[in-house]
């Protein structure tokens, strides 16, 4: 074919596949000297891609919303954009300012409204002189017009507008029984929104009328091809999927997202991503991303360019990274970002097989931060499940599994959250919390481990573990120390299973900065730990053990005693408490009416690895030489 031709199509009431495969057969026809101008806008697509990214939105809209040129709401970590019409979703984005200012930018010429479930309008976006937004956040009705923000009256019927003018400009409220907003523009009552799909200049990139991303990017056996989701058009193809990938990415705006098909994607480059980008998939082990023989690079990388503190607002999910640990001759990481980077999410992420860590988080603690991780699996890597340098993260349904090292480390960071979060069968440590302070773990399980700690704490403080587990481990299921130059101490274990350790459920160490100090373990069961339930340094210890399990430091019960008498106190055998180390109360449940009702004062005699020996005395200074009826509880001076 030697002819030059342009073909225009609207594809709007294909299938998405169908589309595609369209798109795919016009990447041919080109390469045959066709100059393709292919439309595809793809509006009629947009419930299907609904269905593939589970992204759920309001499916029916009433009451005060359905008046609404544009419903703005969230649903997960997206900002959504219906249309008040259809209810359709006409745009989405982490970024709750752009999908605002997308929404307004299709209002701004014709008119219209805007509301806003449960989100607050950003006040600094100027509004056209016919845009009203209507906002419920925290259950109060507001409107914001370009006059200022004001308290929505709710009426039967609409106000009488005698003697109404321009001081009156801009009133505006809801009639409860049309179930429309109305409002004064000066001279006349105007009902507003309609639920018209708005008219007027396109926001930013990927707005409506096209696809709600700046790139798709789809594969075939011959090339990997990048489609503008502005205009539908293929804008670049290449056999080099690296390159493909990073071209949208590079050419992405602020805000903007790269959606990537179903499909491998072989790299021989890594993605290099931006702040303030999105990066999407169809689904774990649906779309992957693959590392070429010798690509001695992480798989995805943030750019170099961002100094520190000046990145924000990523997002990636919904993809594999495979490492191809067998192809590398150098560390080749998973997915590595830091440099400044902050307030990011990632989420339904699978990375494996790499020649170095799954997931690192680089920097330090003040200057990367607020990365929110929702389900990401790193496996079988050969350092680290992931490592995470920052500070102020957050972690739920995380898994670090048969890798290498440890399943996540935490180095010189503070105020983490990780909830529900797994790390088992890793060569190293499941969990190494290093120089760090103020994080909290809960219902999060470390082992059972092949060779090492189930949980390392060393050198860090107030760092709480609530619920979950260490346990099967091959030595210790809590390794407790100091570093060089940092004690432990004030760190809380509360209702924690530490049992079925090889050594210990618990271990304390000294590294040369002093003995760990001021940790408590609450509510724990330390059951068939191989060498005992607990090991520390008794002679400096300032630990405290409140009603656990396996590891007894407090009992009580009923008996009848005299002085010098013994009870058996069913505290934990390997401690080998001293006299001074141990405390005894008894109260009688029977008056001593024979010395005048005087009150019982007990001692410590002795004690035993089964019995306490009491000195019993009334407190005229008579020895009590009468078995007498008593409650007691006795408890090791460490209990508290």
């Amino acid at each position: 074919m030697n002819q030059k031709s342009t073909l225009g199509l609207n594809l709007q009431n294909l299938k998405w596949w169908q589309a595609g495969l369209l798109i795919l057969c016009l990447a041919f026809a080109s390469m045959e000297g066709v100059s393709i101008n292919a439309n595809v806008s793809l509006q009629g697509q947009v419930t299907d891609l609904q269905r593939q990214l589970s992204i759920p939105v309001n499916s029916s809209l009433s009451g005060l919303t359905k008046e609404a040129n544009f419903i703005l709401s969230m649903v997960d970590a997206f900002c959504c954009m219906q249309r008040g019409n259809d209810s359709s979703l006409a745009y989405f984005n982490t970024n709750v300012t752009l999908v605002e200012q997308c929404a307004n930018g299709n209002l701004s010429a014709s008119g219209g409204m805007i509301f806003l479930k449960d989100l607050q309008w950003n006040s600094t976006l100027s509004l056209g002189d016919k845009v009203f937004v209507v906002e419920s956040y925290q259950g109060q009705l507001k409107y914001y017009s370009n006059q200022g923000k004001f308290l929505i009256t709710q009426l039967a019927s609409d106000p009488s507008t005698d003697g109404w003018g321009t001081a009156e400009q801009g009133r505006i409220w809801y009639n409860t029984v049309s179930q429309t907003y109305k409002y004064w523009n000066g001279t006349a009552v105007v009902a507003l929104g309609a639920g018209g799909g708005g008219t007027g200049p396109a926001g930013p990139a990927g707005t409506v009328g096209g696809l709600p991303f700046s790139y798709l990017i789809f594969n075939n056996a011959t090339a990997t091809y990048m489609v503008n989701g502005a205009t539908g058009n293929i804008d670049f193809q290449s056999t080099n999927a690296s390159q493909v990938l990073n071209n949208a990415l590079g050419n992405t705006t602020s805000g903007g997202t790269v959606f990537v098909k179903a499909g491998t994607y072989t790299l021989t480059n890594s993605i290099i991503i931006y702040p303030t980008e999105g990066l999407m998939g169809e689904g774990q082990e649906v779309t992957i991303f693959l590392a070429a023989n010798n690509l001695d690079a992480p798989v995805i990388l943030e750019s170099t360019s961002v100094g520190a503190l000046d990145g924000t607002d990523m997002y990636m999910g919904y993809f594999s990274v495979h490492g191809n640990s067998a192809g590398q001759t150098s560390r080749s990481d998973g997915i590595v970002l830091g440099n400044g980077l902050r307030n990011s999410r990632f989420v339904f992420i699978r990375i494996q097989d790499c020649n170095g860590t799954g997931f690192w988080q680089k920097g330090s603690e003040s200057t990367t931060f607020q990365f929110y991780l929702n389900q990401i699996f790193s496996y079988n890597n050969k350092n680290d499940g992931f490592q995470m340098d920052g500070s102020n993260n957050r972690l739920d349904y995380c898994f670090g599994n048969l890798n290498g090292g440890r399943g996540i480390f935490i180095n010189n960071s503070y105020q983490n959250v990780l909830s529900q979060c797994e790390f088992e069968a890793n060569t190293l440590e499941e969990c190494y919390v290093y120089s760090s302070h103020q994080d909290n773990f809960y219902g999060c399980a470390f082992g059972p481990s092949g060779t090492r700690n189930g949980l390392v704490v060393n050198g860090s403080y107030a760092e709480v573990f609530s619920g979950g587990l260490s346990a099967g481990s091959a030595v210790d299921g809590i390794l407790l120390g100091s570093s060089p130059t940092e004690v432990s101490y004030n760190n809380r274990f509360d209702s924690v299973q530490l049992t079925s350790n090889t050594k210990y459920g618990v271990e304390e160490f000294n590294n040369g900065s002093g003995v760990p100090s001021g940790n408590r373990f609450i509510n724990c069961n330390f059951d068939s730990n191989g060498a005992g339930p607990v090991k520390l340094p008794l002679t400096s210890t300032t630990d405290r053990f409140t009603d656990n399990i396996g590891f007894i430091t407090e009992n009580s019960g009923r008996t009848s005693i005299a002085n010098l008498g013994t009870i058996a106190h069913g505290l934990e055998s390997s401690l080998n408490v001293a006299a001074d180390e141990c405390s005894i109360s008894l109260t009688p449940y029977v008056d001593p009416i024979d010395y005048g009702g005087h009150s019982l004062i007990a001692t410590v005699w002795s004690v035993s690895s089964t019995l306490i020996t009491v000195n019993l005395y009334f407190d005229n200074g008579t020895a009590c030489t009468s078995s007498i009826a008593v409650y007691w509880r006795v408890a090791w001076m460490y209990t508290g």
